[in-house]
């Protein structure tokens, strides 16, 4: 993603209870690669952290989705429907995918401090640790479910875009 205003940096979107502002974001081995910059964890449509990256030299920054120049992340957002396949890269299960169950989910957080909407359902193979922009899971249906932010409720909320 990059930022639509002001210094337009890129980086990449995850999970806002993943990363507040201020604190650095840490590759697979540990090493620092940016520190986030805006988070959004309160009522609202949309749940996700922002974290500029290529502050590093060595750091570059790239769409591949698991490392993988095979799978490149979109520069454009879609809107699927109930029924639809999607995929999931997550950090724990790695690739797996599911089908939509609801486009129009309701959820409290966690702590139970916050509300969010028109959030969307996926019934699919999830643990800890696949956050990324996947919220978390409803507590009465067990880790075979995750909720997610639209994609462009974050990019909205967030003053971001992709590239």
């Amino acid at each position: 993603a990059q930022e639509t205003s002001g210094q337009k940096r890129c980086g990449l979107v995850t999970a806002g209870h993943v990363v507040s502002v201020g604190q650095y974001c840490y590759d697979k081995d540990f090493n620092p690669f940016g520190i986030c910059s805006s988070r959004i964890v309160s009522t609202g449509n949309a749940e996700a952290s922002f974290i500029p990256c290529g502050y590093l030299d060595e750091f570059n920054i790239n769409n591949y989705i698991g490392g993988s120049s095979s799978s490149v992340l979109s520069t454009t957002t879609n809107k699927p429907g109930e029924g639809t396949y999607v995929n999931k890269y997550g950090a724990t299960t790695k690739r797996t995918g599911g089908y939509i169950q609801d486009i129009d989910c309701t959820v409290l957080s966690g702590d139970k401090t916050a509300t969010f909407s028109d959030m969307t359902l996926v019934k699919c193979t999830a643990d800890g640790g696949d956050s990324g922009v996947v919220y978390g899971y409803p507590e009465k249906m067990g880790k075979n479910y995750l909720i997610y932010s639209k994609a462009d409720n974050v990019l909205k909320a967030l003053n971001l875009k992709r590239y």
